[in-house]
């Protein structure tokens, strides 16, 4: 399929605003809250580009969200990699599947007493959790490839650079990596998901949305369910009087708590890593931080001891803020992971990330 046989144009009026939403993976909280700042109106667009209900745990009240708004005037949902995927395996893929106990499949599975599911009994699992979920999974197995106006196109992934992109295929529209550093065919601006944007140097360190004014491209995907930072971003156009004003809110489903004291790091090295650059040579593992080089950029880094990682029987640091934080008094910040020796995961309110002190926190 191509994008142009499955591709919705809306006619918008002078003055409009659209909300776009992509991977949400099932966090239901993180999405009311981003719901709730955005303060999403009637007269609204709202565009929801993909990987809606997969990976966290809040299936059965995402869903219930999705099924609250699919029928409202101005709300657009299309369709990503994840919408149909897990239904498409094979049990030989299934089973490799390093996600598989995050998915709907297995989730329904469970409520009805299906498990465990084994090579045996998996095709029949899977033609009953199709009759039982029918109307909701034809719905999201027929969802649209994307969303053009006048001055955007919503996907979930990114285009082909070709010149006529709305023949762009269906495996490049719904999965596409480093579309936000690359060229894009068309006079609009594409707005787009399926890779968290942590994944790059552009998002700063932070997991917000990243405009990139160079390329006209927008990439939204907050991560959850992927990164341990994860957040649901929602990416906002706003047009009045023939000016475009580009701009996004965040949320997440972590607990909130407040800074007991004024704290500034011992040390300050702010790095990064990239999705591909995340092997490293140590080089002095301490207490709490690993210092180490990363072997693709050479770049120095402080890396969390448990958030070392071996792949392939290298040491690895994937998805890693390695970022200290400097915190006010009375500083409200998210705590993403408190189970480290030392330090706790926090995220300010303007989205940035890093490392905190355990003892500053009340």
């Amino acid at each position: 399929m191509k994008l142009s046989d499955s591709l919705i144009h809306l006619t918008l009026p002078d003055t409009y605003r659209i909300i776009a939403i992509s991977d949400v993976h099932a966090n239901a909280p993180a999405l009311k809250r981003v719901l709730e700042k955005v303060v999403f109106d009637k007269g609204d667009i709202l565009i929801f580009l993909g990987d809606m209900f997969e990976r966290n745990p809040y299936f059965d009240e995402t869903i219930a969200i999705a099924q609250s708004l699919r029928n409202k005037e101005n709300v657009y949902f299309i369709r990503g990699n994840w919408e149909c995927f897990v239904f498409s395996l094979n049990y030989h893929r299934f089973n490799k599947f390093y996600d598989k106990d995050r998915t709907l499949f297995t989730h329904w599975a469970n409520q009805m007493g299906l498990s465990p599911i084994c090579e045996e009994n998996f095709e029949e699992i899977k033609t009953i959790l199709y009759n039982t979920h029918k109307e909701f999974l034809n719905w999201t197995f027929s969802l649209p490839l994307g969303v053009e106006t006048d001055d955007f196109v919503f996907v979930h992934a990114g285009l082909e650079d070709i010149p006529n992109w709305r023949d762009s295929e269906e495996d490049k529209v719904i999965r596409n990596w480093d579309y936000i550093l690359g060229s894009q065919p068309t006079d609009k601006w594409v707005v787009a998901g399926h890779v968290p944007s942590s994944c790059y140097a552009l998002s700063g360190m932070t997991a917000l949305p990243i405009i990139n004014r160079e390329n006209h491209i927008v990439l939204t995907d907050g991560g959850t369910g992927i990164t341990p930072y994860g957040q649901v971003n929602a990416f906002i156009a706003e047009k009045k009087n023939g000016k475009l004003k580009l701009s996004y809110e965040f949320a997440d489903e972590f607990p909130v708590k407040t800074a007991n004291q004024n704290y500034v790091p011992p040390f300050n090295l702010q790095v990064k890593t990239d999705w591909r650059d995340i092997y490293f040579d140590v080089i002095n593992r301490g207490k709490n931080f690993t210092y180490a080089t990363l072997k693709l950029s050479q770049r120095p880094i402080y890396i969390k001891n448990e958030y070392i990682a071996m792949k392939q029987d290298k040491p690895s640091a994937a998805n890693c803020m390695c970022n200290l934080l400097s915190v006010q008094k009375d500083e409200e910040l998210s705590i993403a992971d408190d189970t480290c020796s030392g330090y706790a995961l926090a995220k300010k309110q303007n989205g940035e990330i890093g490392w905190i002190s355990h003892s500053i926190l009340s």
